[in-house]
């Protein structure tokens, strides 16, 4: 083997330890997440889109902690039928029978022109927050579990330019 092909063989190897640290340090996703979104794809019929490189952005905001964030769960439903899930005026009740106990309502917005909803559920999770969000409107849908730091929350609401700001922890 030449100098460049050890070298590339060396950086490939490298790259590839990096990458299973990185993974290893992105944890799977919550289990009530998980349950939830799959009763919403079973009462609902619908299939979650894949997001691409999804798993890299859930290690970075664990690693880098952006905004207090240190935890993120996304599932899209995407260019879906909603009709059904728009329709139920009974959406708001059962969702919330669907979401494990430990979650409060917190906001719950739903229009009658167009039937979007839109549901925030909050709950502790040690020191910090946790807030399940649930957005659906014509053709598509979303559940987002994000956990956050209260007081980094509280110096954002008391000063949200400081999000753009660097601070060394």
């Amino acid at each position: 083997m030449t100098t460049s092909s050890k070298r590339r063989c060396a950086v490939g190897l490298t790259t590839l330890f990096a990458v299973t640290l990185f993974c290893a340090a992105a944890p799977a996703a919550d289990p009530t997440f998980k349950a939830f979104v799959n009763q919403l794809e079973r009462n609902y019929q619908l299939k979650r889109t894949h997001i691409p490189l999804l798993w890299l952005v859930k290690g970075v905001v664990r690693v880098a902690q952006p905004v207090g964030v240190s935890r993120l769960d996304v599932a899209v439903f995407d260019n879906q039928d909603m009709r059904r899930l728009r329709a139920d005026t009974d959406f708001p009740e059962r969702v919330h029978r669907l979401v494990d106990p430990s979650w409060q309502p917190f906001v719950q917005v739903h229009s009658l022109k167009s039937g979007e909803h839109a549901l925030l559920y909050i709950r502790q999770k040690g020191k910090d927050a946790e807030m399940l969000i649930l957005a659906v409107e014509n053709n598509e849908a979303a559940v987002v579990l994000t956990r956050l730091d209260p007081q980094r929350l509280q110096e954002l609401a008391d000063d949200p330019a400081s999000a753009y700001r660097h601070r060394a922890h």
